[in-house]
């Protein structure tokens, strides 16, 4: 769930046309497969610009709008959101909202089993106020929009973090500092980023130097 103001005060963003919706139910980026009531992301690619599908993303529900130049949204009710870069924002609201709903964060990094490690954790927790991220929504532009699916009730999220380049682990843990961290293995995965077993080691390391 995504309230405006808590956008607006995190990412620098600003409104612009009239103001509709001003809570999203989660971040949509797809205008293929948008949901009614999302929040619309135009993210900008070296592939395609995810702004020539925001009136398209509207059309199919969308209540709002978040990129990085204005669009007229006025004719359908949505609300128009517009900052500088739309990842970044995205970024800036989940750090912003994890320390607002003052979250436990249990982070999860490793060669292979994250994903089994984060469904077993989240199922020894069993409870209404667990959140955790979904499939593949790991990285720096799915965790935020995974996290777009947090509600007021949740309080421990546990939040699986994957990387295929160098920093990107310590980024994420910025934007969700962990209590606890998980490293499940290093094992030789995206070498031809790495290079060695050990630079792999010092990435997944950087969650637990995260630690509070």
């Amino acid at each position: 769930m995504i309230h405006l103001s808590d956008l607006l005060e995190s990412a620098g963003a600003a409104v612009y046309g009239p103001v509709g919706p001003t809570v999203f139910d989660s971040f949509g980026f797809d205008s293929r497969i948008i949901r009614p009531g999302q929040l619309f992301v135009a993210v900008v690619t070296e592939r395609a610009d995810g702004h020539a599908y925001a009136l398209d993303a509207v059309r199919k529900g969308a209540a709002g709008v978040l990129s990085q130049r204005p669009i007229d949204l006025s004719v359908f009710g949505a609300t128009g959101v517009v900052a500088a870069d739309t990842r970044q924002a995205m970024q800036q609201w989940a750090r912003w909202i994890i320390r607002k709903q003052q979250l436990t964060i249990i982070g999860i990094t490793g060669s292979v089993g994250k994903t089994t490690a984060k469904e077993a954790i989240a199922a020894a927790l069993n409870g209404e106020a667990v959140f955790r991220n979904r499939a593949n929504y790991n990285g720096l532009f799915g965790l935020p929009i995974a996290l777009s699916e947090l509600r007021p009730e949740h309080r421990i999220a546990v939040l699986e973090m994957a990387a295929d380049h160098f920093g990107e682990i310590g980024k994420l843990a910025e934007i969700a500092p962990p209590n606890i961290a998980v490293v499940t293995t290093v094992e030789p995965a995206h070498l031809e980023t790495f290079g060695s077993l050990e630079a792999i080691a010092r990435e997944k390391s950087a969650l637990v130097a995260a630690l509070r």
